[in-house]
């Protein structure tokens, strides 16, 4: 796994109000993560985070905007995947690290540093659509001929019935 020290944001120590981040997700980032799940590949995303320091928490606002590169599921090439994206991450600090939803984040108030480089990468792969597939044309011709070839048709053959489940339709 690659240094992810980069991402960290050191919230103890921020004394303006409005403190901004830029990221530049790239082939760096994205590696770090492949091990882990290998959904992206790859990609260029910048990523923008306002912190914005409030009385008992911090709000984190989260720009993305860019691609990555997933694997097509129909012919497992790669394909880029557009990336527009807004959220809200309120942070706290705790006793110890909670993730207590996909809103909230407690960090440990003696560490006094929040690693976001996670909370990105999770965030991309939830963006992405379930179905990810090349728009129509764009799929590799030779896999395509080999799903052809392969694929059953599920058409329902007209056959004929057993004569003894034929007579339970009867019973009534």
């Amino acid at each position: 796994m690659s240094d992810l020290s980069h991402y960290i944001i050191p919230l103890k120590s921020i004394v303006s109000y409005n403190t901004t981040y830029d990221y530049e997700l790239d082939e760096s980032f994205f590696s770090a993560f492949v091990a882990e799940d290998g959904i992206i590949r790859g990609g260029n995303v910048k990523a923008s985070i306002d912190v914005k320091k409030l009385n008992y928490s911090f709000e984190l606002s989260i720009k993305l905007n860019g691609f990555v590169s997933v694997l097509c599921d129909r012919c497992l090439d790669v394909m880029e995947i557009q990336i527009d994206e807004d959220s809200v991450l309120v942070v706290k600090f705790g006793e110890t690290y909670t993730e207590v939803d996909e809103e909230l984040v407690i960090v440990p108030e003696k560490e006094g540093v929040f690693n976001i480089a996670w909370y990105l990468y999770e965030s991309l792969v939830l963006i992405l659509p379930l179905q990810r597939i090349h728009q129509d044309g764009g799929c590799n011709k030779e896999m395509e001929k080999n799903l052809q070839k392969y694929s059953t048709d599920i058409t329902v053959v007209n056959e004929k019935i057993d004569p003894r489940w034929e007579a339970l339709k009867n019973i009534k």
